[in-house]
C-alpha cells in the first residue's frame, strides 16, 4: 500500500467525489444485495466518499471504512463526522491481508479500485472471504490488463496510476504535474481464478473501459499492456482446496 500524504488524500478525494459516475455499476450491484439492516465494509475505503452513502441510501445497520493509509483514515474519519448517519460509521486503519475483524463480521463487502492496487491478492481475497457471513457479497470494481501477443511477461509488474493534483482536479485543469500510485499488470483469467481459489463464487460481472481522468494515457497504452475495468458481485462461498 503506497504512502498517503494529507495533499494526496485530498487530491484521491477530489477525484473520486467528480467520478462517481463511473462507479454506478458497483453502486447498482449493491442496491442489489438489499443492504438495508446489514454490515457493510468499504474495504480499501481511502478518502472515504461512500461512507455516508452506504449509511444514509443504502440504509446499513453499520458501515466500516478500511484503509491501510493513516492519512486516508484521517481524512475519511473527518468526513463521517459529517454525515447525518455518522453514529452508524466507523473508521480503522488495516491491511487488506490482515483485516483486525472478526470471522464471518459483515455481510457485505464494497472495494472499490482495491484488487488492483493489492500486492497480495489472495491474501486481500481470502481475508475478504473469511470476514464475511455465510452467504455473504463481495462488490468490487477494479482494473485489468489485455496483455498482446508476445508481452505476456509482463504479467505481476507494477505500472503507475497518476492522479492530478487536488485543485486541477476540482477545478477540471489540465495537469501539469502527477502523483503517482501503483497498479498490478494482472489480467482477468488471473483475477477469475483468485476469487475462485479464496472461495467466491462470482453471480455478475459488468465490463468497461476506465476513465482516463484516473489513468494516465501512457499506462493505458503502455507497450503491449491495454487496461480495461470489471465491476463484479460474488457470493461467498468455500475456499478451493
Amino acid at each position: 500500500m503506497p504512502a498517503y500524504s494529507p495533499e494526496r488524500a485530498a487530491a484521491y478525494a477530489a477525484y473520486a467525489d467528480r467520478n462517481r459516475p463511473v462507479f454506478s455499476y458497483a453502486l447498482q450491484m449493491l442496491k442489489e444485495t438489499r443492504p438495508a439492516g446489514k454490515y457493510v465494509m468499504d474495504l480499501g475505503c481511502g478518502s472515504g466518499t461512500y461512507l455516508a452513502r452506504l449509511g444514509s441510501e443504502f440504509n446499513a445497520a453499520e458501515v466500516l471504512g478500511v484503509d491501510g493509509s493513516a492519512d486516508m483514515v484521517v481524512f475519511a474519519r473527518a468526513r463521517a463526522l459529517r454525515a447525518v448517519t455518522h453514529a452508524r460509521i466507523r473508521v480503522v486503519a488495516g491491511l487488506s491481508n490482515a483485516l483486525p475483524l472478526a470471522d464471518g463480521s459483515y455481510d457485505i463487502i464494497f472495494a472499490n479500485h482495491l484488487l488492483h492496487c493489492a500486492e497480495d491478492l489472495p491474501g486481500t481475497l481470502a481475508e475478504a472471504n473469511r470476514v464475511l457471513a455465510p452467504g455473504g457479497s463481495l462488490i468490487a470494481t477494479y482494473h485489468y490488463c489485455e496483455l498482446a501477443s508476445g508481452f505476456q511477461g509482463l504479467a505481476g509488474e507494477v505500472v503507475p496510476l497518476r492522479l492530478k493534483s487536488a485543485a486541477e482536479m476540482l477545478a477540471d485543469m489540465p495537469a501539469t504535474s502527477f502523483d503517482t500510485s501503483e497498479a498490478y499488470i494482472r489480467t482477468e483469467e488471473e483475477y477469475r481464478l483468485a476469487l475462485a481459489a479464496a472461495g467466491f463464487l462470482t453471480e455478475r460481472d459488468v465490463f468497461t473501459t476506465p476513465s482516463l481522468v484516473e489513468v494516465d494515457p501512457s499506462y493505458s497504452y503502455v507497450d503491449g499492456v491495454r487496461i480495461q475495468e470489471a465491476t463484479l458481485r460474488a457470493r461467498k462461498g468455500p475456499p478451493l482446496g
